[in-house]
């Protein structure tokens, strides 16, 4: 088209949708580019009819979806300056995508913002939004640009001699080529959704506007009442009875671990007495094998109850295992006179471990190994005397 309505995706903003039509015909356009030079290309597939050069066409943007869009625009130019007066003058943009279900803005900052700045800067974007502030825009000499000091602009971008301004009252000041709402007040409501660090010394925001704004409020509304009425508590008590819930567990979960050594201790002699003697060579004959499962034991447990079975069995080779979360936990202990024999526990430990889909290794005289299916544990441990 000699001129098109449609903005074409640049400066974080996405294309335009709408439609192409004139007599009997439509071309649905689903993305909106520009080619590198400069001509606007509009994409999308045909609903009737065919086109002719030299047509004359209505070109209509798809005004609900624009309206959006120019809310987040405008948006991420509030959330710009907040940042900046909330945390850190010196930030700057590192990036950005305005779309119509949210915005996303990328800044040059070295940790996390904290929780109470977001807060912060969600007061002071709606607070703007609240003042309904006018939204100017206006040319301007890109050298004149350089010279003001209020004006935010990305100056590793290329721009011509003129450039465009787009105010927000007093508030703002930025270079940008978007589409913008009127007044602040079209916005209406901003809520920061997530903050996260996407590349080191890179920092990122996303937020939504308008109705996404308020489904947002309504289903963190819905989900703290859930919870508060689950719990039995007022919503402003949650943080205090999630904690108390947290430490219970955590303190059960320490009893239970407690209470699985104990056991696995007090079995110590029940172990023993599965010690068989076994012939491998001339030179290591009559050798002691232990090899036993000691049930639903972690890892730790498990390095507990070999400690104190080597205490017991000076001489020999020891295997356990055990199953804890669904995985498999294996540990060999070899005595050192049969480590100079040539048996290393590293090499032992990582065959049994195959057995349960799993691997390990460690010194000769002591390893430890984990496998991904815990029910293969019996079975690993009948393997070890054959291995």
């Amino acid at each position: 088209l000699k001129a098109s309505p449609f903005y074409p995706e640049s400066g974080g903003q996405e294309g335009d949708y709408g439609t192409i039509k004139t007599d009997g015909v439509e071309f649905r356009v689903t993305d909106t580019q520009k080619s590198p030079d400069g001509i606007i290309l509009h994409s999308g597939e045909w609903i009737s009819g065919t086109l002719q050069k030299g047509d004359r066409v209505t070109a209509s943007v798809c005004q609900g979806r624009r309206n959006k869009i120019r809310r987040n625009h405008t948006s991420t130019h509030l959330l710009n300056q907040a940042l900046r007066d909330v945390v850190d003058s010196t930030i700057k943009q590192a990036g950005s995508l305005v779309s119509p279900g949210y915005l996303r803005f990328d800044f040059n900052y070295f940790e996390a913002v904290k929780p109470a700045q977001l807060r912060e800067i969600e007061r002071v974007v709606n607070a703007q939004i609240l003042k309904n502030a006018r939204v100017g825009i206006q040319e301007m000499a890109l050298a004149d640009v350089q010279k003001a000091a209020d004006i935010q602009a990305v100056f590793d971008d290329k721009y011509g001699e003129t450039v465009r301004v787009v105010s927000v009252g007093d508030f703002s000041k930025e270079l940008c080529g978007g589409t913008h709402v009127c007044a602040t007040g079209e916005i209406g409501q901003f809520r920061i959704i997530s903050e996260s660090s996407v590349a080191a010394g890179i920092r990122r925001i996303e937020a939504v506007t308008g109705m996404e704004a308020l489904e947002w409020s309504a289903e963190e509304h819905e989900l703290l009442s859930g919870l508060s009425q689950s719990l039995s508590v007022k919503p402003s008590d949650l943080p205090e009875r999630i904690k108390a819930l947290a430490d219970q567990v955590k303190a059960a979960e320490k009893q239970l671990k407690e209470a699985r050594m104990k056991a696995a201790v007090h079995g110590i002699e029940a172990l023993l007495s599965k010690v068989e003697h076994i012939t491998l060579t001339d030179k290591v004959d009559n050798m002691p094998l232990l090899a036993a499962t000691a049930g639903e034991v972690p890892m730790d447990a498990l390095r507990e109850l070999m400690d104190r079975l080597r205490q017991k069995l000076e001489s020999g080779v020891i295997i356990l295992g055990s199953h804890a979360d669904g995985k498999a936990c294996f540990m060999c202990s070899v005595s050192d006179d049969l480590v100079k024999e040539g048996i290393h526990a590293g090499k032992l430990i990582g065959e049994v471990a195959k057995l349960a889909d799993g691997g390990g290794g460690g010194k000769p005289d002591k390893a430890q190994a984990g496998g991904k299916d815990g029910s293969k544990v019996a079975d690993a441990i009948k393997a070890v005397r054959q291995l």
